[in-house]
């Protein structure tokens, strides 16, 4: 059949069925152009269209057929790099196709926009799944709770808190999101009790400031809206935190999480979620080992009711299962105490702690630990 019978025929067609014959439908087809630009063949730009969209477009009038010059436009998939004399594609408004006439669902589902502020991946959680407070999923495992304990006392703050608010959301929290499951991450803070000679009358020895949860921009609000504390000697009140995160019995002067229904006291729990505390610190603390197997510095009489020991945090520990992992300065007291602490819960200090020679050099330490985090969420 001749190019020209060819034609004739076509136009036939399209007259006989109608303008609605002539509707084009294309879509995404995941490299940023769409299917009409793949198809096309004349070399021109691609049409525009946002990512995700479905977008339909009516092909123009066909051109006079008793034109003996006009060219048939070349079929989808023509590759001998013809061009068409039918003029562009005129995007007009979308043909109204009414229910149940656009054939199978297309389960395009929403424009992929990406996780909002997820960080210089833009690559949002991986698996994270629907919120999960009643257990669900974490019956089975697979899911991991953090709480993040930040000593805010003057000499930590004062040293490290600017880096602290800039790095902890970007470089550890951002990265624990995205690991397989349905991990959460809370926020929690620790001064001293407020009495002398430990702390100021302002002071707290334990704050819950997040439950764990898997929103990003309000982990990241409460990091930004940390406040000093202060502290009245060396050491601060970490027995007491972890006390209370382990299901303890919080001070008076203590402000605990409140837990939403369906999560365990203390840390706010999922039940059956795999549990992990990370500390951020710079000194050794009261109530907890010293060198030997002594206690450091135990608290007098005027913390009352009396502070937790170091034995019953370290048995509730251990029998929670609960990963304790810190970031600490290198060479310091710190990093002494928090080693004799792992060995007394049965904790490995490599798999668990990670230091910094100075503040500037958090951000390093913190990325480190995302992996040590993740070997202890999907341990046996």
């Amino acid at each position: 059949m001749g190019a020209r019978s060819a034609s004739t025929l076509l136009l036939a067609v399209v007259v006989a069925l109608g303008p609605a014959a002539c509707t084009l439908s294309f879509d995404d087809v995941g490299d940023g152009s769409t299917r009409a630009d793949a198809l096309r063949t004349d070399g021109a730009p691609p049409i525009d269209g946002a990512r995700g969209d479905s977008t339909t477009l009516d092909v123009v009038t066909p051109p006079d057929p008793s034109d003996d010059a006009t060219a048939v436009e070349d079929a989808p998939g023509d590759d001998d790099g013809g061009s068409s004399d039918a003029g562009p594609f005129d995007a007009g408004p979308p043909a109204d196709l009414g229910p149940g006439d656009a054939g199978e669902p297309s389960d395009l589902g929403a424009p992929d926009t990406g996780s909002a502020d997820v960080g210089p991946s833009d690559a949002g959680p991986l698996d994270a799944g629907p919120p999960d407070a009643g257990g669900g999923p974490c019956a089975t495992g697979g899911c991991l709770d953090v709480v993040v304990l930040i000593d805010l006392s003057g000499s930590h703050w004062m040293t490290t808190g600017n880096f602290i608010e800039l790095e902890l959301v970007h470089s550890f929290v951002d990265d624990v999101l995205a690991l397989r499951g349905t991990p959460r991450v809370g926020i929690a803070g620790f001064s001293d009790y407020p009495v002398s000679p430990y702390g100021l009358p302002t002071d707290v020895p334990f704050e819950g400031l997040l439950a764990p949860t898997d929103s990003r921009a309000m982990i990241d609000t409460t990091v930004r809206d940390l406040a000093m504390m202060f502290g009245g000697d060396d050491g601060e009140a970490l027995v007491e935190g972890l006390h209370v995160l382990n299901g303890g019995t919080p001070h008076p002067t203590s402000r605990p999480f409140s837990c939403a229904t369906g999560t365990e006291p203390g840390g706010c729990w999922r039940p059956g979620a795999r549990r992990a505390i990370v500390v951020l610190t710079d000194e050794a603390h009261h109530n907890l080992p010293g060198p030997g197997d002594g206690v450091l510095d135990p608290y007098g009489a005027t913390v009352s009711p009396a502070a937790p020991s170091w034995t019953t945090v370290r048995d509730a520990i251990t029998t929670s299962r609960t990963g304790l992992f810190a970031v600490v300065p290198s060479a310091s007291d710190a990093e002494d105490q928090m080693t004799t602490m792992l060995g007394h819960v049965g904790q490995v200090p490599a798999a668990r702690m990670t230091t910094y020679a100075t503040p500037r050099d958090l951000r390093a330490a913190l990325l480190e630990l995302v992996p040590l985090v993740a070997a202890f969420a999907t341990a046996p």
